[in-house]
């Protein structure tokens, strides 16, 4: 996810908020408005597919070293697992 691409921010939180209206996917943001709660599990698994899916996608392209810079932010930032 990239916080700074306000668009894709809205986007997500209204996709969470129509799937999950009453879950944990979004949480009230400091400051107010509405944040994506990533330690939501659904959000959290959500967030690690989509990194793996990126990281997958340098490897085929050829750009192994992007591909493992990505896995380690998944890994040390949001705490997937590797085969996560």
């Amino acid at each position: 996810m990239e916080p700074r691409n306000p668009r894709m921010t809205a986007a997500l939180l209204a996709l969470y908020a129509e799937m999950d209206p009453n879950g944990c996917s979004v949480q009230a943001a400091q400051g107010g408005g509405r944040a994506v709660n990533l330690a939501c599990p659904a959000v959290h698994e959500d967030a690690c597919t989509a990194y793996r899916d990126l990281a997958d996608r340098y490897s085929t392209t050829g750009e192994g070293a992007t591909a493992r810079q990505v896995r380690q932010y998944a890994s040390e930032r949001l705490g997937c697992a590797a085969g996560q």
